[in-house]
Parts: C-alpha cells; sequence; structure tokens
C-alpha cells in the first residue's frame, strides 16, 4: 500500500491497527514515489496494533510492504489494515 500526502510532511510516528496482523512487514518513505529508504522492518510482530516512531523524517509518500502474515491468521492470503493514523511533527494527526 502506498499514500501520498500531497506535500511534503515531517513524519513522527505510524499507528497500524491490524485487522489480520502481519506478522513480517516493512514502511519506506519516499519523497518523490522514485527512490525510497526502508525505515522500518520486522519478522517478528503479533501485535494488533503497531506503533512505529519515524523520528520526524520528511517525507511525501509513505510505503506498506507486507511481507508474511501471522500464522494465526494463516488460512488468510492476506494481511489486512483495520485503520492506520499518521501523526505528523507538529502534533496533528491524519486517519
Amino acid at each position: 500500500m502506498t499514500l501520498d500526502f500531497g506535500e511534503t510532511l515531517p513524519l513522527q510516528r505510524v499507528e497500524i491497527l491490524w485487522e489480520f496482523v502481519a506478522k513480517s512487514f516493512a514502511i519506506s518513505t519516499s519523497s518523490d514515489g522514485l527512490s525510497w529508504a526502508e525505515v522500518y522492518a520486522t519478522d517478528l510482530n503479533g501485535l494488533k496494533k503497531t506503533a512505529v516512531n519515524l523520528g520526524h523524517q520528511s517525507a511525501r509518500k509513505l510505503r506498506l510492504t507486507m511481507r508474511e502474515v501471522h500464522a494465526t491468521h494463516s488460512s488468510c492470503v492476506c494481511a489486512c489494515i483495520a485503520e492506520r493514523r499518521f501523526f505528523f511533527f507538529a502534533g496533528s494527526s491524519v486517519a
């Protein structure tokens, strides 16, 4: 999943509320959509709510790459997100 915020923003934190938990996933950021930097990755997620601090990295686009579904949802072919939230440096959030 790729999100475009429409302008470059200083990202502070991403919160993901999983409907079907992803065991393995990565978060990448980009200012132009061509060059991506992986800013977080895990192979051991088991949480229904994942919070990732991004340290005020500036980006226009954010990409979530789900690599493997958690074993508790092994019959599902994908991980599903129930809700996502983004927190920007100014303290505002976007759902």
